[in-house]
């Protein structure tokens, strides 16, 4: 069922949360190799995890099922997200791509979120949209 993923995708999540899995990386991921990550993700609708870090704080470790790689009218490039959250359930979120510092490919497949709006006018500069 739905919430027995949900419940695994949480505690591996947990599990990577002790920082083991900066281990598994040798390299910096550049911003392309991002991009192309996150284009694939969403393509092939496949739940990531990024590791994410705002400015002034600490990385963390999140768990997003990616629907659109977008432009916004500054430029900044934004994948909008269903993220898997712990403690909020599945709650969209838009994240900075200048902010992602790795991105892991899962196994994990998700159905598109019945709340994503593929015409918002925030989608004109799209670069990749999940097919629903």
């Amino acid at each position: 069922s739905v919430l027995d993923r949900l419940e695994t995708i949480l505690f591996y999540k947990a599990s990577l949360s002790s920082n083991n899995h900066k281990k598994r990386f040798t390299m910096e991921t550049t911003q392309q190799q991002i991009i192309d990550k996150i284009t694939h993700a969403i393509q092939n609708k496949k739940t990531i995890e990024i590791e994410y870090k705002k400015p002034n704080e600490e990385s963390t470790l999140r768990v997003i099922n990616p629907h659109n790689l977008f432009e916004n009218y500054k430029g900044t490039i934004l994948v909008d997200s269903v993220e898997l959250d712990n403690e909020k359930g599945q709650v969209w979120k838009m994240f900075d791509i200048t902010k992602i510092k790795i991105v892991i490919s899962t196994a994990w497949k998700f159905i598109p979120d019945s709340r994503y709006n593929a015409t918002s006018s925030r989608y004109n500069l799209s670069r990749v949209a999940i097919e629903i």
